[in-house]
């Protein structure tokens, strides 16, 4: 439990339907009804055009659960027909001194009243929203802002030199400005329309702010540049609307007063702060992936903060002290929000969901509420607030060792298991548990980590319990590169029969060093027991990594003449579970492996006689030789097993040396090779991974620099040692497959 949490005020959910339905243009927090008490109003647009004005439950008529978690009052909820893409409060009515709504659809700018009509029965009030007027807009819009453009007074005589630190603003009295997704300009003076500008070198929309006093737009390019106009300039500087085009534009050319560069992309809105006393003190906040900018309203930079994490939205404001406070929430998973004054961390709190904006709010007429709003509309009002732990740590009783009474319990517990008996895993022959595997078919299947077509055996594992078992796990094991698809399975408690099916296939072209399987049973008596079943010599079929050919080869480096003591068969009869042509020859048969290995088999026709019968076996490859040959044996002690005489095999020709030796010490010198090469590729692997990382650190150094220093080439080095390895990597990934 963490000490630094937000506590829940009250809290409103939507119920939209879309996950991206608000933004944080879609959030507004005014006396939008102008209640004499200035209770604040949460003013909610969605893209769904959906506009519902929110009110804090703890407003109301006071109650015993006036400091409990209670839902937000929904005021009023109204369809406007549009998407919502913007809302703002202001005073909107000449001659008025009431605030209203502006709402900013694609196509339109419409400004709203909200009024309070008192009820006449128990059910209370009714609030009205009523369309007060609207503009047509001629380009689709973006975003707005608002203020008072231009309207800057000049002090009385005598009480100044007449310069900005003396110009106020007329009160009670807002403009608006809509942005359009081409980068026009529109300027509305209340009902009526003023005019339009482009600004120069757009590519796409930012966010844009209006400072007073000095009568000044701030907004961020597509260049990621801070850009500031002055209103006077706008005003000035004409384009020729029917053409629409920089190059045509006519009067005074659109140039910013000042100009800087933020280097990334912003999150959310531009915030302006400005001092109660010095209105000249300008501060301007923005928030990017990972930095932290402040502003002067002259373009200075007064500090930047380096963020640990990737941030979604923030909001910012002036405490008491007329210090920069600043909260920012974070886009991981586990989301977390993150209070700053300046560049001081000063609190941190674990977020109940991924927000989409954050604003500030009066709870009970008090500052200091956090407004927490996520993409499908959920709103949480919190404060900040602690949870300590009540759980004391007991004290720890401090004691000496006995060591005579830590000697006697060491005697009395060998003792007992001693007399209980040996306790450990067993195979026992007596326990009342059998396993089988029995294959059932085959089928053509897609190995997608290396792109094999291969043919995979079905097989089903039945296991038989005469007595109830428990734990029951069977694990399968087989050589590389046959793969089982269930190698470990835990099937629990059983009492009769269970069956399952798992399937067997080559995971790639190499050949394996046997194709035996062996199966293993673990399971616990109901004395809780352990026991486990064997089973070995499982013999997986020849054709799971090979194919017939019609073509027989009869060249190989390698070759092996043997000889049984048992009349010459029909090689074709005897691997039946192959598919041959009807002309195959009987004596001469051709294997392909996964590989392409070819291995042939061939029955001399001449040395033989009824006892005794001759055989040849050929191939380029030593390992492939031994695969097929065992497996031949094999089928011909399955033939001959039954009968009286006991089979054998004999080498004619060799009997006072070893056939295929050379080629046998070939193969372990070619491995050996292979093994050196793999631990030379490691090596120079590790001293790149080594050199990579010393990069990294250098500049991570660099870039954590408050100093902006040269990378000094840092960024070609760390490019090269990239390349190099991925070049040593694909080295090893080929020595593996070659092996």
């Amino acid at each position: 439990m963490s000490l630094f949490t937000l506590r829940d005020v009250w809290s409103f959910h939507s119920n939209e339907l879309s996950s991206i339905n608000f933004s944080v243009n879609s959030l507004c927090v005014a006396n939008i009804d102008n209640d004499p008490s200035g209770a604040e109003k949460v003013i909610l647009g969605s893209y769904s055009g959906l506009l519902r004005i929110i009110s804090d439950p703890h407003n109301d008529d006071v109650s015993e659960e006036k400091n409990s978690h209670q839902k937000g009052n929904l005021l009023a909820e109204f369809h406007l027909g549009s998407p919502i893409l913007h809302v703002a409060v202001g005073y909107f009515v000449g001659g008025s001194t009431q605030l209203h709504l502006a709402v900013l659809h694609p196509q339109k700018l419409g400004v709203y009243g909200f009024t309070k009509l008192p009820g006449q029965v128990e059910h209370g009030c009714q609030y009205k929203v009523t369309l007060l007027y609207e503009h047509q807009l001629k380009r689709h819009a973006f975003n707005m802002c608002i203020g008072p453009f231009g309207q800057t007074v000049p002090p009385k005589s005598g009480s100044g030199s007449g310069d900005v630190k003396n110009m106020k603003p007329m009160k009670n009295r807002d403009f608006m400005c809509v942005q359009s997704l081409d980068g026009t300009l529109s300027f509305f003076e209340q009902e009526v329309f003023s005019f339009s500008r482009y600004l120069p070198q757009f590519l796409f929309p930012g966010p844009i702010v209006f400072m007073p006093y000095i009568n000044s737009f701030v907004t961020i390019t597509s260049s990621w540049e801070l850009q500031c106009f002055r209103y006077s300039t706008l005003a000035m500087s004409k384009d020729d609307t029917a053409r629409q085009t920089e190059d045509t534009s006519v009067g005074k050319r659109l140039t910013p007063d000042w100009v800087c560069s933020i280097g990334e992309e912003p999150l959310g809105d531009i915030q302006l702060l400005v001092h109660p006393d010095i209105h000249e003190d300008f501060r301007i906040v923005i928030v990017t992936f990972r930095l932290l900018f402040c502003y002067s309203g002259t373009g200075e930079l007064l500090w930047c903060k380096r963020l640990e994490f990737a941030a979604t939205c923030f909001t910012s404001f002036l405490n008491s002290s007329h210090e920069c406070i600043t909260i920012v929430a974070s886009g991981s998973e586990q989301g977390a929000l993150y209070i700053y004054n300046g560049t001081s961390l000063k609190w941190a709190a674990k977020l109940p969901f991924m927000l989409a904006g954050i604003s500030r709010i009066r709870v009970q007429n008090v500052p200091g509420g956090i407004l927490l709003l996520s993409g499908e509309g959920q709103i949480n009002v919190s404060i900040l607030g602690t949870e300590p732990s009540l759980f004391i740590a007991p004290p720890i009783q401090a004691r000496e060792l006995d060591y005579e009474a830590a000697e006697k319990e060491l005697q009395m517990l060998r003792k007992i298991i001693s007399e209980a008996g040996e306790q450990s895993i067993v195979s026992s022959k007596e326990c009342m548990v059998d396993i089988k595997v029995e294959f059932e078919g085959q089928k053509t299947i897609w190995v997608e980590s290396t792109g094999l077509e291969a043919i995979a055996l079905i097989a089903t594992i039945k296991i038989v319990c005469r007595v109830r078992v428990n734990d029951v796990r069977v694990t399968i094991h087989t050589s590389t590169p046959i793969k089982c698809s269930q190698p470990s399975v835990y099937i629990g408690d059983i009492v009769g029969r269970h069956n399952y099916s798992v399937e067997f296939y080559p995971d790639n072209e190499a050949i394996p060093s046997d194709l035996q399987c062996e199966v293993n049973l673990f399971y616990l008596s109901d004395l809780e027991t352990p026991h486990f079943i064997q089973k070995q010599g499982i013999k997986i079929p020849l054709f799971i990594i090979s194919k017939a050919s019609n073509e027989v080869d009869k060249q190989g480096e390698c070759k092996l003449t043997f000889a049984v003591n048992k009349p010459v068969l029909d090689l074709v009869t005897l691997y039946n579970d192959f598919f041959w042509d009807s002309e195959a020859n009987p004596s001469n048969l051709t294997f392909i492996l996964q590989g392409g290995e070819k291995v042939t088999i061939m029955a001399s026709t001449k040395a033989n006689t009824a006892v005794a019968s001759r055989y040849r076996i050929q191939s380029d490859s030593l390992a492939s030789i031994h695969l097929v040959l065992r497996d031949f044996l094999d089928r011909l002690q399955r033939k001959y097993g039954r009968e009286k005489s006991a089979f054998e095999v004999s080498l004619p020709g060799h009997e006072n040396e070893i056939p295929l030796l050379n080629e046998y010490f070939s193969e372990i010198d070619t491995h050996i090779l292979w093994r050196r090469r793999e631990l030379q590729i490691k090596e120079d692997v590790s001293g790149r991974a080594a050199q990579l990382r010393a990069i990294q650190r250098r500049l991570l150094i660099r870039f954590r620099d408050k100093n902006t220093l040269p990378l000094t080439q840092l960024e070609t080095l760390l490019d090269g040692s990239l390349e190099q390895m991925l070049d040593s990597l694909n080295f090893m990934e080929q020595n593996e497959l070659v092996q």
